[in-house]
């Protein structure tokens, strides 16, 4: 994954504006690149062209609206950018493949809904015991939108360590830019769905907030922002390790016997950390819609 400042902001920029065209001319201009050195450097620093990483996060979005929201499957293919419902079922089909079968969007819904969902909250309840049953979140919040300077790292459901590994580096940066000892507040941000839920390859995002940090630090790496909006807060009394499964029970126990409905996948862990690495004062954040 790339640490470059300029590449990390454009995909923000790109995350956050699926729904326009994105043409590659225009975003090679936005980092002062030709299309051909754009197209090039952009593949190198994410393992896929520009097309490709566009497309991903678009159904990324359509399989949280297929889950989460229950929306007819021709609503969420115009949403994702498709005319068509068959042109969108074959886009979908290749990237929600299991074990090399394509799947139909509503055959993907079928099957979480019918067999991923239900067996990962039997491993939740064997986990976590009849404490599931009472989860519940400490405070809904209103939270202002909230800029991080953040560190990027693609990781495999259970191997943290490409997530440890950039939590060092945002720990050293945290450090050195510290005044009077103060302790620094870490986020730790993932959006996907497919990957996270598959045992698949997905993202997490470990940032600081731009305020903690001097503005020549700032520039040298990339920033995203935290959308603003209602969360619900979760106080976390749980090894980092399982962070995760947490996260997943949020969403399986406590939302659907709330009256709440999620905004986006886009939840976030914050928290201090100490050199050795534990976590504390951690606490999930769940964005909720209203």
């Amino acid at each position: 994954m790339s640490n470059d400042p300029k590449l990390l902001d454009l995909t923000i920029y790109i995350n956050e504006h699926l729904h326009s065209d994105l043409p590659l001319r225009a975003l090679a201009a936005r980092v002062g690149l030709s299309p051909f050195h754009f197209h090039r450097k952009f593949r190198a620093a994410f393992g896929e062209s520009l097309h490709q990483h566009i497309k991903r996060l678009r159904l990324e979005r359509a399989s949280h609206e297929l889950l989460h929201h229950l929306k007819p499957v021709e609503t969420v293919g115009l949403h994702a950018g498709y005319k068509t419902v068959s042109a969108f079922s074959h886009a979908f089909a290749q990237y929600a493949q299991k074990d090399g079968k394509k799947e139909s969007p509503t055959r993907y819904r079928q099957r979480m809904i019918e067999d991923v969902l239900p067996r990962t909250r039997r491993t939740l309840h064997q986990k976590f015991a009849a404490a599931i049953e009472r989860l519940q979140p400490s405070r809904v919040v209103t939270l202002a939108p909230q800029p991080l300077v953040f560190w990027r790292s693609a990781t495999q459901e259970r191997d943290f360590a490409p997530v440890c590994s950039q939590l060092d580096a945002v720990r050293t940066v945290a450090t050195e830019s510290a005044r009077d000892g103060a302790k620094s507040t870490f986020y730790a941000v993932t959006s996907d769905v497919h990957g996270a839920t598959e045992g698949g390859l997905f993202r997490i995002d470990i940032g600081l907030a731009t305020d903690q940090l001097p503005e020549a630090l700032r520039v040298r790496h990339g920033q995203v922002t935290i959308p603003g909006g209602r969360y619900a807060v979760f106080d976390l009394d749980v090894a980092a390790e399982d962070v995760i499964d947490f996260a997943y029970a949020a969403y399986l126990f406590w939302l659907p016997n709330s009256s709440e409905q999620p905004r986006s996948s886009a939840h976030f862990v914050s928290f201090e950390s100490s050199a050795s690495g534990v976590f504390s004062n951690a606490q999930l954040y769940l964005p909720l819609q209203g």
